[in-house]
């Protein structure tokens, strides 16, 4: 008889997303009991229709997709719309343990919008999953599928680029970013010099996903695309730097051919990228000052930036894990050396600086995510 096929390695990311999302919703973790409170449940009910506006509910879609997609994945022995259904299920519940335990956290709300937004989250990338399981032999889930990685790194791209982009055109504030990049052009060296690396990464990942030839096509494409939406729907502020390093990139990978040089350069540019805001950490006196050893202080305001920051930052580590695997190294090590990197850069910090785990934390994460989606399916 087979055994019924269960991936562990897909089942230990999603418990890894949990415990992010857990991590997220409960910090600072300052629990008490409220004097004179109505209980958890009573205010659960009460704030059934309270709404925060649009952003705020994007936000809260945005955090579940990955709990709900990896869910899916682990247990192959059932039908697709039943793991689906047990998925959206588990997310729910797990919406509802968090905010009712938000009740007791003093830096915390318990809302009922914030179960609706969770829930729907879950159940998109839940059915994300199973649409991509059900037609992966289909041309393009089929490129998709055979280099996991690279299309998990240019999710986390398509995120931070386009997030919270609420669909509504406003041409009045599109002209005012266009004078500020004609009337104020931010062309400084680590702005030129992180929006080409980004770029250039965004790049390497479409070909390594399409093949060479469809990336001619599909990069330029993507570039546009990008940028339009940036510029016309995204609340996002549109650099001159961004639209210098886009076009530096274009340049460079169409032309440049399919060598293995490009890998190591893109990788040193990309490091250099990271390290370059921290030039002046390495001076006399930097590392002076106390460090934080709880990781997400500065992420835990709930904003629309915060989740476009960690997105960014999951992309730039990622990729650079991934260039660095490129290489010739390993996944593993890659993570080791990236997160070596950015713990040794947050220790030597000004004193009058944030000084934390948070970077290097994000970078192990991410590293682990990558490892265990590389290994694929159980041959169980």
């Amino acid at each position: 008889m087979r055994r019924d096929r269960f991936n562990w390695n897909f089942a230990i990311v999603t418990a890894l997303v949990g415990a992010v999302i857990i991590y997220a919703c409960l910090y600072p973790f300052a629990f008490r009991q409220p004097a004179g409170g109505i209980g958890p449940i009573r205010r659960f009910v009460a704030r059934w229709a309270d709404w925060h506006g649009t952003g705020d509910f994007l936000s809260n879609v945005m955090l579940y997709p990955p709990l709900g997609f990896f869910a899916v994945l682990p247990n192959r022995s059932d039908r697709g719309s039943t793991r689906v259904a047990a998925a959206t299920l588990s997310g729910g519940a797990l919406c509802i343990a968090v905010e009712l335990a938000e009740y007791y956290d003093k830096a915390r709300s318990t809302d009922a919008i914030d179960f609706y937004s969770n829930l729907l989250g879950t159940l998109l990338g839940a059915a994300g999953a199973g649409i991509a399981e059900r037609y992966r032999q289909r041309p393009l889930l089929r490129e998709i599928t055979d280099q996991p990685v690279a299309a998990l790194l240019l999710f986390a791209w398509f995120g931070y680029r386009l997030f919270p982009t609420v669909p509504a055109i406003n041409l009045a504030r599109s002209w005012r970013r266009l004078q500020l990049i004609i009337l104020h052009p931010d062309l400084a060296g680590y702005s030129l010099l992180r929006a080409t690396g980004i770029w250039l990464a965004a790049g390497l990942l479409v070909e390594a996903v399409f093949g060479a030839k469809k990336f001619r096509l599909l990069f330029p494409l993507l570039v546009g695309a990008a940028l339009v939406v940036e510029a016309l729907i995204a609340p996002t502020t549109l650099r001159l730097s961004d639209l210098a390093g886009a076009a530096f990139a274009l340049v460079c990978l169409l032309f440049s051919g399919p060598g293995r040089l490009r890998i190591p350069v893109v990788a040193l540019l990309l490091t250099i990228a990271v390290l370059d805001p921290l030039h002046g950490a390495f001076q006399s006196g930097a590392g002076s000052g106390h460090f934080n050893w709880m990781p997400f202080r500065g992420f835990m305001q709930g904003s629309q930036r915060d989740l476009a920051s960690f997105l960014q930052k999951t992309f730039v580590y990622g990729s650079l894990i991934w260039l660095l695997a490129e290489t010739g190294l390993r996944l593993l090590p890659s993570t080791a050396v990236v997160a070596a990197i950015l713990f040794i850069a947050a220790s030597a910090r000004f004193a009058n600086a944030d000084r934390d785990v948070t970077d290097t934390v994000i970078a192990i994460v991410t590293g682990a995510v990558l490892i265990l989606v590389k290994s694929g399916p159980s041959k169980a």
